[in-house]
């Protein structure tokens, strides 16, 4: 609904990010249609947003998402778009770690070294990040 606000930081953010595959196939669509930071000062946007639909589905998914009420009792403003922001990346790192601690209980004792070191590793990483990510909040994109 407010391009302005998200922007550019939204563009940054990869389909992945997006935990439910609807979310992700409008992310894309949104990529397609120029991204966020085209949409920032462009009318046609939702327009365009909506023709990068794949079906009319993910049409009536983009339509619905562009006249829901926000989640606030104010106008929105970046500190509001900030935190819906970090509540996508937050929930995309919950995910990874989730992934990454499963893959280390199935990788066992006799896995190599080096691998699980790695993998280790890039946990650590994780944890690091959700931890700013909760504490710092939009700071920490």
């Amino acid at each position: 609904q407010r391009p302005d606000l998200v922007s550019p930081a939204f563009d940054a953010y990869g389909t992945d990010e997006f935990t439910a595959p609807p979310y992700a196939t409008v992310r894309r669509c949104i990529e397609d249609a120029g991204g966020a930071t085209a949409g920032a000062a462009d009318s046609a946007y939702v327009s365009r947003v909506r023709e990068a639909a794949p079906d009319d589905t993910v049409r009536a998914m983009v339509t619905e998402l562009t006249v829901e009420p926000l989640h606030t009792r104010r106008d929105p403003d970046e500190a509001y778009a900030g935190v819906q922001l970090v509540a996508v990346r937050l929930a995309a790192v919950n995910q990874r770690v989730t992934e990454i601690r499963g893959a280390l209980q199935r990788l066992g004792p006799r896995a190599d070294p080096e691998h699980l070191t790695a993998v280790q590793n890039e946990l650590w990483v994780l944890q690091q990040y959700g931890q700013s990510l909760r504490e710092r909040g939009y700071a920490a994109l």
